[in-house]
């Protein structure tokens, strides 16, 4: 997406810069309660959230909740070489508006249950949450401020494993809502930054993994203090869309502290325009080697070429790009006929026509993308995982025979 939308600059700015103030705004999230952590540079706000009882991850135009059951799709299972089939049948649409509220039914399968099928993690789970928002005050900046604003979604209970959401260029945790809060359901304590920095002077991927780094350093001091007993810091996963993607991947190069990363169409993105090269560096193949924790990158190939000046996802440099010079445990996923923005709650914002659509329907490949996110994040953060037939086994193998994934694992996985 940065390829597209760093060419799109030189062509017609004020027509982009329009279209991202629009469609691409910080968090709508709202507040009831305000203190400030005295001498730390962090604001905290506080917000309950409301748990109805159903479950309704919906888009733009219909009003349709996404249903527990895959939808089945008649078509040729894929070839065992794990290229894209040649025709796909797009489940049937099923899309509405955005969620307004946290949904958790009370049917919702304990996590250390069981015998049988192995339960559903597309299925909200059984934790409510409160909602707060905390910024991150690191100096420098043209007026003196660089703020870094956190999304914090916490779940009830104690010690829960910590997942760190990583959004796409001049995207913002907004645009993840249902995806975030979906992981809270499932007792994971959930951090997403918006990014400080514009279209037009963006932060680079250097200064954008040193943030990511304050944001651990963060929770480490937030474990010892304030949150003690709420989070529990040996166990965090870095999970990233599109650039968000590439700097869990970069972070994870050199932080010990992330045991797990869930790339979202990571694209391995270099400089916009004439930038430093030194200050986006490639991860693949050049530091893949010294990432040694467990992989699971999903994406899709619709935007591997094409596009608004270069592709969303080039071909280059996008997840299956990050797979094949892994060297730890590594899945790759691809979700047939999505794009580069299927993974949004809204994949038709403005600033999404950037990146032509795929064949998809947007609400069952976020359903895959949350079933495989919850079963990975589970599998590793967790010691008592009810999911891992999603990652190998006969409901993984449900998602191929339908038509909707292609998988490959390596090295162990």
């Amino acid at each position: 997406m940065l390829h597209a939308l760093s060419r799109a600059v030189r062509i017609f700015p004020f027509l982009l810069v329009g279209a991202l103030v629009l469609s691409c705004g910080g968090d709508t999230s709202s507040a009831s309660t305000s203190d400030t952590a005295a001498d730390t540079g962090v604001d905290r706000t506080d917000d309950a959230v409301s748990l109805p009882e159903t479950v309704s991850d919906t888009l733009i135009s219909e009003d349709t909740s996404v249903g527990v059951d895959t939808p089945v799709v008649d078509t040729t299972p894929p070839s065992d070489e794990g290229s894209p089939m040649d025709s796909v049948t797009t489940p049937p649409s099923d899309e509405g508006s955005p969620m307004d509220s946290v949904i958790v039914p009370d049917t919702a399968p304990a996590p250390d249950t069981a015998t049988g099928p192995a339960p559903d993690p597309g299925i909200p789970g059984a934790f409510e949450f409160n909602q707060s928002s905390v910024t991150l005050s690191q100096g420098g900046g043209s007026f003196g401020g660089d703020n870094t604003e956190l999304t914090v979604l916490s779940p009830e209970g104690t010690d829960r494993p910590v997942v760190l959401f990583l959004p796409g260029f001049q995207l913002n945790p907004a645009d993840y809502t249902s995806t975030r809060e979906h992981l809270a359901s499932h007792g994971f304590f959930v951090v997403s930054p918006s990014f400080p920095g514009s279209l037009l002077s963006p932060k680079n991927n250097v200064e954008l993994k040193i943030i990511t780094k304050a944001i651990l350093d963060w929770l480490e001091a937030e474990a010892a203090g304030d949150l003690a007993g709420v989070l529990d810091i040996s166990r965090i996963a870095a999970v990233g869309h599109s650039l968000g993607g590439k700097i869990a991947l970069l972070t994870a190069t050199e932080e010990e502290r992330i045991d797990a990363v869930f790339g979202i169409d990571p694209v391995d993105s270099g400089p916009p325009i004439a930038l430093n090269p030194s200050e986006y560096p490639s991860v693949t193949p050049e530091l893949m080697g010294q990432i040694q924790v467990p992989l699971l990158l999903l994406g899709e190939t619709t935007n591997a070429s094409g596009g608004l000046g270069t592709p969303c996802a080039p071909a280059e440099d996008n997840f299956q790009q990050y797979y094949q010079a892994a060297v730890s445990p590594a899945m790759e996923v691809e979700v047939l006929g999505a794009n580069h923005m299927s993974f949004l709650d809204n994949p038709n914002c403005l600033v999404c026509f950037t990146c032509p659509k795929g064949t998809d329907d947007p609400a069952t490949t976020r359903l895959v993308m949350r079933r495989l996110l919850v079963a990975f994040l589970a599998d590793q953060l967790n010691t008592d995982s009810p999911y891992g037939s999603w990652l190998a086994g006969a409901d993984l193998q449900s998602l191929v025979t339908d038509g909707l994934i292609q998988v490959a694992t390596k090295n162990g996985f």
